[in-house]
């Protein structure tokens, strides 16, 4: 499972009705019905700029950023909008700034940590984003986001007893994040623990039920422990809302295989 990321929407503004207004008062012998057509004409392509950059995240945080260089919450969303598109590397440099800035309150701590971490992770630089997870641990010791990621990369290093003890710890205090439970049921695939791990991925699908991931992990467990029904019944839920074609008739190779078995 990929690690959990955060989200905000901002606002920011775009300079540049006064530069039009200027150039149009010089035209002094234009009519008064030009002049009204010229601005309405400035005023639509002002809008127009301003839309395309919204239509952009990037741009928009990168303008906020620029105008506002002393703004926490532009370098967090320029950050995760970077992350977002691919650019973790883009993405770590800017939210390490947000980081330096001088905590104007706009936002909390553990959310620029959780960020970063998310970058690093991409970056398969995980040793650092466990321990971006940790240091925003130090701000939200119990932020259930944190505690599923840090499981996450803890488990991709290979230390697998303490991914389980934050993601048991995660279930305790936040009993229901579903992703939470995903995450657990994967680590109790790696200790072949497989009623648990079913169980867990059942709780998964209980609280985000449109997940097609959830139903690939239960019916490859419920296949592990035999239920091959089961398994199948699973793998067709999972078809039935999986959008990747490619992944589908993977799923949909597996049904059959399962189907000839349960029939013997």
């Amino acid at each position: 499972a990929p690690p959990l990321r955060g989200g905000d929407e901002g606002e920011g503004g775009i300079c540049g009705f006064n530069c039009s207004l200027i150039s149009i008062r010089k035209r002094v012998y234009i009519s008064s019905a030009a002049v009204i057509l010229i601005l309405l004409s400035a005023l639509s392509f002002i809008t127009f700029q301003r839309n395309e950059v919204w239509r952009d995240r990037i741009s928009l945080w990168s303008n906020v950023a620029s105008g506002s260089p002393t703004k926490v919450r532009a370098f967090m969303n320029l950050g995760q909008a970077l992350s977002e598109k691919g650019f973790y590397k883009e993405s770590v440099d800017t939210l390490l700034k947000g980081l330096n800035l001088v905590d104007d309150g706009s936002v909390q701590r553990e959310e620029l940590y959780r960020e970063l971490g998310v970058s690093y992770y991409y970056l398969k630089r995980i040793q650092d984003a466990v321990d971006a997870y940790m240091e925003g641990r130090k701000y939200a010791p119990f932020d259930a986001a944190l505690l599923n990621n840090l499981s996450i990369a803890l488990m991709d290093l290979g230390q697998i007893d303490e991914a389980r003890s934050y993601i048991e710890l995660c279930m305790s205090v936040s009993p229901g994040f579903g992703d939470a439970y995903n995450t657990a049921g994967t680590i109790y695939l790696r200790t072949v623990e497989y009623e648990k791990a079913k169980q867990s991925f059942l709780k998964a699908i209980e609280f985000n039920p449109d997940i097609p991931l959830r139903y690939w992990n239960a019916a490859i467990t419920m296949e592990a422990l035999g239920e091959y029904q089961m398994a199948y019944e699973y793998f067709v839920r999972y078809i039935e809302i999986e959008k990747d074609v490619v992944l589908k008739q993977e799923a949909v190779y597996r049904a059959r295989k399962l189907a000839e078995r349960w029939a013997r």
